[in-house]
């Protein structure tokens, strides 16, 4: 399992709800940490429709597991009540995935036929999800989990400080099978 970078990054927030649908059309909330690139990366992959549409259908496929990012220090932050998006592993949504977790850089405004084909569910206190009914095929998970903790400056003022780490992985579902996710890609983590 792979660990966060720690409390490395000092850099804005993002803004508004975390999704693969702000992720591929808009500010993505994990990127909004553009210190490290002012520029828009412009898309190479064009949205093909008929690649996608598989999964817009109905299957007998389930996937389920938990949101969570463990620390350095082995401390485990839990994605609670939040809402993790699914999508379907084309070139189009991998570029999203390359481009914005990979390598932290904003992705120009994606195609909004896209969105259809992206399927959302919440996650409860524990950070558990599921998603049922789902096609056989190749499928990205991704959200946020965020948190807040404070420190006391050289002042003593107490500063407060809002963690964002975007975590995603990649899942092949079969007819009939329950794909349980136990571990995330981490991208870069933010602080304000």
């Amino acid at each position: 399992m792979l660990k966060t970078p720690g409390f490395v990054r000092h850099t804005r927030p993002r803004i508004g709800r975390s999704s693969f649908s702000t992720m591929f059309f808009r500010l993505p909330m994990a990127i909004a940490a553009l210190a490290l690139s002012s520029c828009v990366v412009q898309r190479q992959v064009v949205f093909n429709e008929a690649e996608a549409r598989w999964s817009a259908g109905t299957g007998s496929g389930s996937i389920a597991g938990r949101v969570f990012v463990v620390l350095q220090n082995d401390s485990e932050r839990v994605g609670r009540n939040t809402t993790l998006d699914l999508a379907p592993a084309t070139a189009y949504f991998t570029e999203g995935i390359q481009v914005a977790f990979a390598r932290n850089r904003r992705l120009s405004p994606g195609d909004p036929r896209a969105r259809k084909y992206v399927r959302t569910a919440p996650t409860n206190e524990e950070g558990e999800f599921e998603f049922h009914h789902l096609p056989a095929g190749e499928y990205y998970l991704g959200t946020d989990v965020q948190w807040s903790h404070s420190f006391l400056d050289a002042d003593s003022n107490e500063v407060w400080l809002k963690e964002v780490v975007p975590i995603y992985t990649r899942v092949s579902v079969k007819d009939g099978q329950t794909v349980k996710v136990t571990g995330w890609t981490y991208g870069r983590q933010t602080s304000q």
